[in-house]
């Protein structure tokens, strides 16, 4: 069977769930590899929200572990709750997503990643369906599942999960002593 996916903003303090994004509510697919492309409207939307200020930020998929002291995971807590947001919540923002955000940035581990240099399979021609870093580096029930990612650079999957996460738009904006973290996600 597939694994569905929701992108979850944590809370600063407490670390629950405060925003979702249930990738149906933006008419697309709740696969993982449905829904991470570099083009995908979700995963932009998100982007806006860490543009803001940065946020603690897992990828949850509904075949991951259970948390500590809970019969549920990440996923099924969301289910109970009303924190999802909808397309409708960022109308206001949609110039924004014609900037492009060229830079992911992890304040936990001080890393940053440079989204330009995200390429393709090398064995393909077609560059337009890239595959968004954001939502491999903090996913967590990778590799249960039907619509999971399997391909170049799989054990990278989830390492940011829960990380601090932001985004800029200039290499100028990321802080200094940060190192660049290069990947380059692609199946074959």
């Amino acid at each position: 069977m597939g694994q569905y996916f929701k992108a979850i903003i944590l809370d600063y303090k407490t670390k629950k769930p405060q925003i979702v994004f249930e990738p149906n509510n933006w008419s697309t697919g709740s696969k993982l590899m449905e829904h991470s492309w570099m083009r995908n409207n979700m995963i932009q939307y998100v982007e806006c929200l860490l543009e803001e200020k940065p946020r603690y930020l897992v990828w949850a998929g509904d075949y991951a572990d259970a948390e500590d002291g809970s019969d549920s995971n990440l996923y099924d807590m969301c289910s109970r709750q009303t924190l999802s947001i909808s397309p409708q919540d960022f109308v206001s923002r949609w110039l924004d997503l014609r900037s492009d955000n060229k830079y992911l940035i992890n304040y936990t581990k001080k890393e940053f990643v440079n989204k330009k240099r995200i390429t393709n399979n090398p064995n393909q021609e077609v560059t337009r369906w890239r595959i968004h870093p954001l939502s491999l580096l903090t996913a967590e029930g990778n590799g249960s599942g039907g619509g999971d990612y399997y391909g170049c650079c799989e054990d990278e999957v989830g390492i940011w999960a829960r990380d601090l996460i932001g985004v800029a738009r200039r290499k100028t904006e990321i802080p200094a002593g940060f190192t660049e973290y290069v990947t380059n996600f692609y199946e074959d």
